[in-house]
């Protein structure tokens, strides 16, 4: 998700959304990662939950992944 300008890329933490989507597929449960930092131009980072969810037809055959991106900057500069 990160790094896709490398100038940016080390202020914010890499993820690597592959992985995520082979986990999610190959323990067919949904696979969450909180609080993702996304820098934004000219100020501070967003932070962005990052929830990947396996999808299979009703017999269990794998059909695909919904990728979910929420922004929670909000909730989480509040709690600081």
């Amino acid at each position: 998700m990160c790094g896709l300008e490398p100038h940016r890329a080390s202020r914010c933490q890499r993820i690597e959304l592959r992985s995520l989507i082979d986990r999610a597929l190959a323990e067919r449960q949904p696979v969450v990662v909180r609080e993702v930092a996304w820098p934004m131009g000219g100020g501070e980072p967003r932070f962005i939950d990052v929830h990947v969810i396996p999808l299979h037809d009703p017999p269990g055959v794998p059909l695909g992944v919904k990728a979910m991106f929420t922004d929670v900057t909000r909730f989480k500069r509040l709690q600081q």
